[in-house]
């Protein structure tokens, strides 16, 4: 088929831009990709950095005031139950509190997810599908990168014995804590790797990507970003996930589909509470 890129000058950036959904409808029914040239045509009707950074603000803030909602209706909770309660051993407890952590997890998905849609949607011109880069992919394909995952598993549990390092217990502490072991699994191998796609390599990473950052910028910010909000954990364990997190920035453009990002994470969450699960 021919390129719309190689008619570009003729048709105007403008124009091509406009029929690229079009082209798109019939690349995705032949089994085809954009190549590198239409994929450029393509940002330009994304938004830009400045405004993919005031709405992940945004995103942002609704997140920490659902989670603080959350924080205070357990509070309240747990004051009818023990009237004496200290506030800040409860405080301190959250941390290893996997209802909390399941609870919080489900209500900001829905946030999350939603104002993604949301402010994706107000882009005129391009379809979620196209913004977030939902593409079909091969089994073949996503079996290559679990196969890349799970050797970055495998090296992840034995640098804690090379370097002797003391892995953290704070997942098997929320696990035992729990309550509720199924709505824990769904909320950290369903929903936390849905919500945290959709924002950082899905949203984020579309806005630093069409910028002058680029393809490495998106990859290195988002990577960085996303380790550091896993401030439940050590240093060495947020320098861990923000490296895997490049892994899962390469397989994004790679694969050139946030598909692959969501099962990868999945999986990977998977793994990991399969582990907690058989120490608890």
């Amino acid at each position: 088929m021919e390129s719309i890129v190689e008619n570009a000058d003729i048709l105007g950036k403008k124009k091509a831009t406009e029929i690229l959904p079009i082209y798109r409808k019939r690349l995705l029914g032949q089994g085809q990709l954009f190549n590198d040239q239409e994929n450029d045509l393509l940002k330009d009707r994304r938004w830009g950095l400045w405004s993919t950074l005031g709405f992940s603000a945004i995103i942002c803030a609704l997140y920490i005031l659902l989670s603080g909602l959350v924080v205070g209706l357990l509070y309240g909770l747990e004051l009818v139950v023990n009237p004496d309660l200290d506030q800040n051993a409860f405080s301190e407890s959250l941390l290893t509190n996997g209802f909390y952590w399941s609870i919080s997890i489900l209500v900001t998905t829905w946030s999350t997810v939603g104002l993604v849609i949301l402010f994706v949607a107000l882009r005129k011109g391009i379809t979620i599908q196209e913004y977030l880069d939902f593409n079909s992919v091969s089994s073949a394909v996503v079996l290559r990168w679990f196969g890349v995952t799970l050797l970055f598993i495998l090296v992840w549990d034995a640098s804690y014995s090379i370097f002797g390092i003391t892995e953290p217990d704070i997942e098997v502490e929320a696990y035992r804590n729990a309550g509720n072991i199924f709505l824990f699994w769904i909320a950290v191998v369903i929903a936390a790797p849905l919500s945290e796609e959709f924002f950082f390599r899905g949203f984020i990473f579309e806005g630093i990507r069409g910028s002058k950052l680029g393809p490495v910028g998106a990859i290195l910010i988002t990577s960085v970003a996303w380790g550091m909000i896993h401030q439940q954990y050590g240093i060495y364990e947020m320098v861990l996930i923000s490296v895997l997190g490049v892994l899962f920035g390469i397989a994004k453009i790679k694969t050139r589909s946030l598909y692959t990002t969501i099962a990868l994470h999945s999986i990977f969450n998977l793994i990991s509470m399969a582990e907690i699960a058989a120490i608890s």
